[in-house]
This record gives C-alpha cells, structure tokens and sequence, in this order.
C-alpha cells in the first residue's frame, strides 16, 4: 500500500513542480527532486532496518514479533509527523498587504460595486 501512495505522490509532485517552474529551471529540479527523494528513501531503510536488527538480536520468534512492533510503531509515527506537517503547511493563512492610503467605507463599497460593474 506504502509503495502505490509513494508512487502516487511522486508523480502528482514532480508535475507540479515542472511545471509551476520556469523551462530553463525545469530539469534542473526534476533531477534534483528526483535525488533527494532517492536519497530520503536510501535514509529511511538504513534507519529502520537499523532499528528493527537492533531489537532482533536473540533468535527466535519473539524477538523477531518485537522487532517488527518496534518498527511499525515508528511508521506510524512518522506517518503521524508527516500528516501534520502536511497538513500545518497546507492550513498555512498567508496575509496580503496593499499598499496605499487606507479608504474609507464609503470608496470602500464604491470602488467594490465599480468593480462588480465592470465586467457587464
């Protein structure tokens, strides 16, 4: 399942990306892009297939069921962290300044029914 929603994302991110860039930058980040996520994904096996050796050390079925509790439970952590990360980075209100004097209510609610007006 992990791997169909890695492929899924990657794709969706990576055409984004191309082409939210300018052309002259378009290869440049598809390759880059490309790299750091092989790299992350180098890093993440190391890193719990470290973790899961470290708690197998006896033989035996216990160990092993150990094992395997540890490093699911740090998916799901780090799944955890992901979703909020994701989520912060999306629930993210940016504020936009205008420039120039402040109007009062009265230009305010003239200069929005002109431009409601305007496209007819």
């Amino acid at each position: 399942m992990g791997g169909l929603g890695l492929g899924t994302a990657f794709n969706s991110i990576l055409a984004h990306l191309t082409t939210a860039a300018t052309p002259r930058y378009a290869a440049d980040l598809s390759g880059v892009f490309t790299t750091c996520t092989q790299i992350a994904g180098s890093i993440g096996v190391a890193a719990f297939g470290t973790l899961y050796l470290s708690q197998d050390s006896r033989p035996g079925e216990l160990s092993a069921s150990h094992a395997f509790g540890m490093v699911t439970g740090a998916f799901a952590l780090m799944a955890l962290v992901a979703a909020v990360t994701a989520y912060r980075a999306v629930r993210h209100k940016s504020t936009v300044t205008i420039p120039g004097p402040p109007r009062s209510g009265s230009q305010m609610s003239a200069a929005v029914s002109s431009a409601g007006t305007a496209g007819e």
